[in-house]
């Protein structure tokens, strides 16, 4: 995934161990991560980024879908 702006508060892996925390605790939508930064707002590992950074930053990794076709036909499709 490479690095972040240095300028920018929260890494890469902060975003994705938010997100994998909030699965954790059964959330099932972004919006349950402000559930979750609030309940763990005061633990030592109080760097859980708000929603919009989590939507911002799930942006920057989006890529184009590449798109392969086999010789039996079969469409496999990357992202």
């Amino acid at each position: 995934m490479g690095a972040r702006d240095p300028s920018a508060q929260y890494s890469y892996s902060d975003v994705v161990l938010s997100l994998f925390g909030n699965a954790l605790s059964q959330g099932e939508y972004l919006s349950d991560l402000a559930q979750f930064k609030n309940k763990f707002c005061n633990q030592i590992f109080n760097w859980i980024p708000s929603l919009d950074t989590v939507e911002y930053v799930c942006q920057e990794l989006k890529t184009k879908t590449i798109i392969e076709n086999t010789s039996s036909g079969i469409v496999h499709e990357f992202n």
